[in-house]
């Protein structure tokens, strides 16, 4: 049991919470194992912010149930305020999750390296299942899929955050002590008691409020939303249709396309031509590396998209450059930021293929390559006839096949954003591959700082043969 109280006038303070089974509605708020308290608090004093819901008309010093159905407080020393109660504690948070966001983000944005970056990155922010990336004068608001629940797209339903199990947390937290929980969460019950999961996500005035001060700050033209689901190919209609329309969702229309700025060189991207706009930025420093590699080299780029790291390699002095990619429409792309940088493409390779079947057909024509780039996509859904591609059932097949094509002293950059694919793994299948040979790794890249924050969700590495 325990009562609300205001000593600073933004928080909803409960003394001594002890569970209780649930019960009635109204000012009912109840905890399940709240066992945790914050360091250096008094007595048995807990503070907890926005436990699931509020009850509307909640006065000072009225005696409430405490529930939490996920088991959070056994281990969250501090959650978020309940809206109902502290809006203006919730404003002030926001405000500074922004600025802190932002904040990190200052010496890349005042650097010149780029005009396009990650300026809010989901949870690592404090804003789960919400990305904003800046390309130029155009923000995309990456709407994303965490759980098990689809996007509903431009419906107005939002996708949902599922966070870990309480055991699934403690291994990742310091001293057992977790972040507080951003104050524009919404909740939803999944599971039950400590080991229960929940679902949490931005609601849809939260994401507006987040897109439309990025858009102050940097003055852009535009927002355009884009609505992340795992699975591409079960995108509907309707919302495939709200990736393509011209209309942003904040700000004034702008062109097709525009060429963004990185290292130097430039990359054609295109707001509104899908979920996809033509750059992982994520990549940004890795395509610097392949630059600063690739003099003289012969460079096979496996899954080259739109030939970023293809457009690196050739601006690098490669010998040459094969691009392979199953989309005709990427590879036309690729062609377009080779013009846009000025890069001759006599002695490079656009091939519309299959990486295995170009694997097979790369060895009967005695092709061979002294830098290999993988990136390959989680999963792919191609065409009628051909088999589905699913990273980690085919991952040691793809580097064997790229090891082969090596000559001695090659090197290949291995990297993937399959959360639950560990950098341990991808390290495991390139030495398995190596057979006879030596097997050095080189490097670990670590992410860009404007993705820092969320080391399972991209892992890069580079290794050399002998």
């Amino acid at each position: 049991m325990g009562y609300a109280g205001n000593a600073k006038g933004t928080s909803l303070t409960l003394h001594n919470p002890v569970a209780r089974a649930p019960g009635s509605l109204g000012t009912s708020l109840t905890l399940h194992n709240p066992v945790a308290r914050a360091p250096g608090s008094l007595g048995t004093s807990l503070t907890l912010h926005n436990p699931v819901a509020c009850a509307p008309g909640l006065l000072l010093g009225r005696l409430v149930r405490m529930v939490c159905w996920v088991g959070w407080f056994a281990w969250f020393v501090e959650a978020v305020y309940c809206g109902g109660v502290s809006g203006a504690f919730m404003n002030r948070q926001f405000t500074r999750s922004v600025e802190t966001a932002w904040s990190a983000r200052a010496p890349l944005r005042a650097s010149g390296v780029t005009d396009a970056l990650r300026l809010i990155n989901g949870e690592a922010d404090g804003f789960p299942g919400l990305v904003i990336e800046q390309l130029g004068d155009v923000l995309i608001a990456q709407v994303h899929e965490q759980g098990s629940l689809a996007s509903r797209g431009p419906t107005g339903k939002l996708p949902v955050h599922r966070a870990a199990t309480i055991r699934e947390r403690r291994g990742k937290l310091s001293n057992g002590v977790a972040p507080a929980c951003p104050p524009w969460w919404a909740s939803r019950r999944c599971g039950s008691g400590a080991t229960g999961d929940s679902e949490c996500y931005l609601d849809e005035t939260a994401i507006r409020q987040v897109a439309e001060e990025i858009l102050r700050r940097t003055g852009a033209r535009a927002v355009y939303r884009k609505f992340f689901v795992r699975d591409r190919g079960g995108l509907s209609r309707d919302t495939d249709t709200a990736h393509r329309d011209p209309q942003p969702w904040l700000g004034e229309p702008v062109e097709a396309e525009r060429a963004i700025t990185e290292h130097g060189l430039r990359y054609i991207v295109r707001p509104y031509a899908g979920f996809a706009v033509g750059l992982f930025l994520d990549h940004r420093d890795n395509r610097l590396r392949i630059r600063e590699r690739a003099a003289g080299r012969r460079v096979l780029n496996a899954f080259s998209y739109t030939g970023a790291f293809s457009v690196a390699a050739a601006a690098g002095s490669a010998a040459s450059v094969s691009s392979v990619d199953l989309s005709k429409r990427y590879l036309e792309w690729s062609r377009e930021n080779f013009a846009a940088n000025g890069l001759d493409q006599s002695g490079h390779w656009f091939f519309c293929s299959d990486i295995f079947e170009f694997y097979k057909r790369a060895e009967r024509q005695g092709r061979r390559f002294d830098l290999v780039i993988l990136d390959p996509p989680t999963f792919s859904r191609p065409s009628q006839g051909r088999r589905a591609f699913v990273l980690a059932e085919r991952l040691d097949e793809l580097v064997a096949g790229a090891v082969r094509l090596l000559d001695p002293g090659g090197e290949i950059l291995l990297a993937s954003n399959q959360r639950d694919l560990p950098l341990a793994r991808l390290e495991e299948s390139l030495l398995a591959a190596a057979g006879r040979r030596s097997c050095t790794i080189l490097e670990r890249p670590p992410l860009p700082a404007d993705f820092a924050g969320d080391a399972d969700y991209a892992k890069s590495v580079i290794v050399r043969y002998g």
